[in-house]
């Protein structure tokens, strides 16, 4: 199962015929019909009831799409969520100091400062930054 195999399925159930679905995703007709036939062969079920040039879901379709949507909406926070760290607009950043130097210096508004989050929310934490053996 393949993640483009996924996304087929959702066009094709949207789209409710397999040549809308391929002209909506750019691709040809039978490129698209070979995937979801690859897919339905690996699930040992048929998806989609094809009634002419009209497709709808079968029953296992429909549970199936239910589940493939949500797995896509987490796939597309994951994603997300990965290119705030990289931006620096998420994620988290440890800042370690000296007791000598005095972690009072240390203060989370600078740290707020530093890196500011879009919702405006920051936590910090202090440590010895021992640790026990």
């Amino acid at each position: 199962m393949e993640l483009h195999q996924l996304r087929y399925v959702l066009a094709v159930a949207r789209a409710g015929s397999f040549s809308r679905a391929a002209e909506d995703l750019y691709l040809a007709q039978p490129s698209l019909s070979v995937q979801i036939r690859k897919l339905e062969k690996e699930l040992g079920i048929a998806l989609f009831d094809r009634l002419g040039r009209r497709v709808v879901l079968t029953a296992a379709g429909e549970e199936f799409v239910a589940h493939v949507q949500q797995a896509l909406a987490h796939l597309d926070r994951a994603r997300a969520g990965a290119a705030a760290v990289r931006s620096l607009q998420g994620g988290r950043v440890s800042i370690g100091v000296l007791p000598s130097v005095g972690a009072g210096l240390m203060r989370c508004d600078c740290v707020w400062r530093l890196l500011p989050r879009r919702d405006g929310s920051a936590s910090c934490s202090w440590g010895t930054g021992r640790r026990s053996r």
